[in-house]
Formats: structure tokens, sequence, C-alpha cells
């Protein structure tokens, strides 16, 4: 069936089961508030918390003839074998909502789901997710990040991100939006009217000009040891096609991009909101009865081989991933969650995060700085030795222009000075130590 911009709501948890009532989870292709709730304000915790309950209470009583919940509401309590599941997909030439998805749990490279944390989805009715990280990302085969902000630096859960198919943007505090918009190409400003943002653009390289947005989220793989976070993730990337659109009359490029102000809290966080831009890029699952979200691949692309690199239709602001073959994927070993933009996320400044390569900087640090006290210092044999053949290979290395020794030096532990790398500077005694001169 067609998609409309107000096709109902997918908010609310519950059930569409006779004794639960009709809850806003149940209405449809909408996955969070209107835009009218997005560009109005969620100035605190109280008044989110207050909105919250008003949506439940709404969702409640989903149950009148001529609602469009009612639709997939009295679907689900017909058919109660059919699974409780929705997958919407806004990309492509086609979208389309499907009742009841059956994708299982795997790689989305080979039509698989990637499940999200419920960190934030199982607090309240709206479908909010962790996001970890936020970055723009250019290049192709090799993509570099141009700018990132990771959230897991301050925040051990990430930011709150609502999913809101309604929204015609990505909404940002005005912090992240001025330093996303800041590093994007050409020169880009806020409308002062709208809060959107205007770029100077030529429309025949949008595509190669402007970056794409990388989203990192926090995955359902992921746990806590003792307040350490493993850092699973699962990322979707954004591209051009799916944020920009030139404007011939203005003679400007419109980015999906708006500034929700400051202050936009919740959960005492900072929320952030995917609208339009990131259901053109992901199939976006909603399981009603776990709640759980999940992403996947959009279903439908021509296939570019084993590398899943991202297709960019062009045109018509499509965008769509490879859905490779099921048992082609298995049987080449094709496991990876491939992903056409750069990590997002911060390797070093994590907070509370694990970072293999900060854990593999720190080894190699620590490594070299025992090496170094263990050939310059140690009155081993081998230490001896080792000092010995870096003379050998490097005359002089041992001692300074002016005659003070360099590595090595005095050696407290053998009892006297060791000449640095087995050489000892004028006036001393050899390697032993404690001759004079």
């Amino acid at each position: 069936c067609p998609l409309g911009s107000r096709f109902a709501g997918a908010g609310a948890g519950g059930g569409g089961g006779e004794g639960e009532g009709g809850t806003a989870e149940d209405t449809g292709a909408k996955v969070g508030p209107n835009e009218a709730d997005v560009q109005s304000s969620w100035g605190s915790k109280e008044d989110s918390e207050s909105r919250s309950a008003e949506a439940q209470a709404a969702a409640k009583g989903a149950h009148g003839i001529g609602h469009l919940g009612s639709l997939t509401q009295r679907f689900f309590q017909l058919h109660p074998e059919v699974p409780r599941t929705y997958r919407l997909e806004l990309g492509g030439a086609t979208p389309r909502l499907v009742l009841g998805d059956e994708s299982f749990e795997g790689p989305r490279m080979a039509g698989g789901v990637r499940f999200l944390s419920n960190s934030f989805t199982s607090r309240g009715p709206l479908w909010y997710v962790s996001l970890r990280a936020l970055g723009l990302s250019m290049g192709g085969d090799s993509p570099y990040l141009r700018w990132s902000h990771d959230f897991n630096a301050l925040l051990p859960l990430g930011a709150p991100a609502l999913l809101d198919a309604a929204a015609s943007g990505i909404h940002l505090g005005s912090s992240a939006y001025a330093e996303l918009v800041g590093s994007m190409p050409y020169a880009c400003r806020r409308e002062e009217s709208t809060g959107g943002t205007t770029c100077e653009c030529k429309p025949d390289a949008i595509s190669e000009e402007f970056p794409s947005i990388s989203l990192s989220f926090e995955s359902a793989e992921a746990f806590r040891f003792f307040g350490l976070d493993s850092g699973a993730d699962v990322r979707v990337c954004i591209p051009p096609s799916a944020y920009v659109r030139y404007d011939e009359k203005a003679g400007h490029c419109i980015l999906d991009l708006v500034d929700s102000g400051r202050h936009r809290l919740l959960y005492g966080f900072e929320t952030i909101v995917l609208g339009a831009p990131f259901f053109r890029s992901a199939a976006v699952v909603l399981d009603l009865e776990r709640r759980r979200v999940g992403f996947g691949a959009l279903r439908g692309a021509a296939s570019e081989g084993a590398e899943g690199r991202a297709s960019d239709a062009g045109g018509e602001g499509e965008w769509q991933q490879p859905s490779l073959d099921v048992a082609s994927s298995a049987d080449s070993g094709a496991h990876a969650d491939a992903c056409p933009c750069a990590d997002p996320k911060n390797w070093w400044q994590t907070g509370k995060r694990f970072s293999p390569k900060r854990v593999v900087a720190c080894l190699i640090g620590v490594s070299m700085l025992a090496a170094y006290i263990f050939i310059g210092y140690s009155p081993s044999p081998v230490a001896q030795q080792l000092r010995g053949h870096g003379e050998a290979l490097c005359p002089g290395l041992a001692v300074a222009d002016d005659g003070r020794p360099t590595l090595g030096g005095l050696n407290p532990l053998a009892g006297g000075y060791q000449g640095g790398f087995g050489a000892a500077p004028p006036g001393f005694g050899g390697g032993g130590g404690g001759g004079g001169g």
C-alpha cells in the first residue's frame, strides 16, 4: 500500500490482543511523534515524561472506527500466528511496509537483520535507540572520516535517538548541529526561518563532494562487565542522495539537517531524531513482542559482488545496499556485516567502551618502555650483548658530543657506570664500571 508521511503511528509498546487494548505500535509506518512534535520542544525531562504518558493514554484508545491503527490491530487479532513485527523500507523505487516480517537475525549482506540494544527502547512507548557515534565519511573504496562525534566518551549508554519516519530530516542539538554543518563542504548555513540547512553546491557533483553520514548504534550483542562496555555496534550509512537535494528555483542545495535547539533532553541526555533520510538508507524492523529494533539492508537491489559496496541510484534519492543470496554468502564465508562508511567511533577517547586499537596502542607503548629499560640498564648478559650490537651498528650512539652518556648511562643495579650500549666516555673505566681513568 502507498505510504504517506502521516501513515499512523508505530510507537508504543504493548499488544493488539483483546485484553491489552490497541497501542500506537500497531498502527503502521510512523515510528515516532509527528513533525509538529519534533519542531515543538522537549524542553525538560518532565516534559518528555508527560508526553510519554499522553502517548500511552492515546495509544490505549486506538480502537475507534476509522482510526488508521485499527487495520493492523485487527489483523493481528485475527491472525495470532503471524509474528508481531513490522519491516519499514522507504528507500528504493517501491517503499513498503511488511507486517509479520520473518527476517532472520544475522549479517545484513546475507539478508539478515542486526538488532540493537534496548537500553532506551524498553523505557518508554516510543522507539528510542542508543546512538554511540555520529560522523561524516568521505571516499569510496577506502573511506575516511571528515568529522565525528563520539557520544560514548561522556555518555556510557550513548545518545537516545528517536526513529521517526514522519520527520522530514535529521534533528540535532545546537552544538552537534553546528559541528556537523561546519564540516560540510561549500558554505553551508542554517536558515533562521526554518532551522533547516542550505548550501551552495554543484547539482552534478552532490554524490562526490558531499559526505555520507555514518551512524554507530549499540548492538544487542554488547555486554558490560564491571561497567566496561564490550563495544559491539551496528553501523548505518546515509549517502548524500538520501539527505541532499538541489532546489532549481533557489539555485542551491537543501540538506535535511535541522537544528532542534538546545537542551532537548530525554533521560538526562541530548536527544537526536532520525527521520526520513535514515529510513531511505536502511530497512527498519520493529519487534513488538520483544520491544527491540533491528536494521537490515534494503531489498531488491542488484548485487555488486562480494565486496558489498553501496550503490547510489541517483536521481530520486535512492540508495540500496546489495542483497546477496543467502546460500552463496554462506558458501563463500561472507559473514561480515559490511558498511560502506568509515567507523565514526573514536578509538582513543571511548569512555567506558572497550577499544581494541587503544589496547594495542597501550601494549605497544608499554612494551617499548620495558625494552628501553631492559636494554639500556639491565646488567644481564643478554642486555649487555644487545648494547654492544647497538654500538656496533651505530657508533657513538652511547656517548653524546660533549662526552655525556646517552642510553644506558649510570646503572645502579650493576654498581657503577655501564657506558650505555657497551661504550664508556673518556676518563672512565670500561663496562664493569667503577674504575677511574
